[in-house]
This record gives structure tokens, sequence and C-alpha cells, in this order.
């Protein structure tokens, strides 16, 4: 439906991240080979499901916080029965990201996959 969506880095991870050396300093995305326009929580699952989990409670309290920080900025109504089912959206995206470059790509990283598979499994009950 083209909801929600804006450009996306479409491959947010930590390692697409530069991370400055002062902490007055914001840190850097890098590797844009994969922007895209995507859902607006497109970025913040792919990075949460693959590399920072913390389990479903301070994840959930992540995601609150991005929600709440989006929107602020933007005109239109976005609410949260909307990011709720645009984050499952995304998490049901991001769970094949690795499974792709396991079978396409020939990257054999299993505990990428597992990894997303019990984060999908914890926040798939995120309301």
């Amino acid at each position: 439906r083209y909801q929600n969506t804006t450009c996306i880095h479409g491959d947010l991870n930590v390692g697409n991240l530069l991370y400055p050396m002062f902490s007055s300093s914001r840190p850097c995305i890098i590797d844009p080979e994969a922007v895209k326009v995507g859902l607006c929580t497109e970025d913040l699952v792919m990075l949460f499901i693959h590399d920072l989990f913390h389990g479903s409670e301070e994840t959930t309290r992540i995601f609150d916080l991005y929600f709440h920080s989006i929107n602020n900025k933007i005109k239109s109504a976005y609410t949260y029965t909307q990011f709720v089912e645009d984050v499952r959206l995304s998490i049901m995206e991001g769970i094949f990201f690795p499974i792709k470059l396991f079978v396409h790509e020939g990257i054999k990283d299993e505990e990428h996959i597992w990894k997303s598979i019990n984060a999908y499994k914890d926040l798939v009950r995120f309301d």
C-alpha cells in the first residue's frame, strides 16, 4: 500500500555502522548499495533481529521509543496499531534475509539464521 514508507538503508547491521571515538559524535551509516524504499520499520527490525536483540521486553521498549520519535516528526497520523503491523511485516521480511544469504550467496552462517528465528519467535508477540 506504500503507507509508512521512506528511503531505507536496506542492509542495516552493526558492520555498516562506524562508531565515533568521542561520545559527542554520532555514528555514521556506511555501505549504501542496498538503499531502497521500504517500511519505516525495516532497518530498525533488521538491526535488532540480526545483531542487537536483547530479548523481547528490552527490544520492545526500544521499538516504542522509535515509534514515538518518528511519530513526532511526521504530519499524518501514524497509529501504534499501524506501527505494530509494520514491525510484524518487517520481521517477516527480515527473517528471510539470512536464509537468502545462505541459499543464494553461499554464506553458510547458521548462527545468523538461528538468531533471526529466535528473535522472530520472541517478537512476533510484539503488541
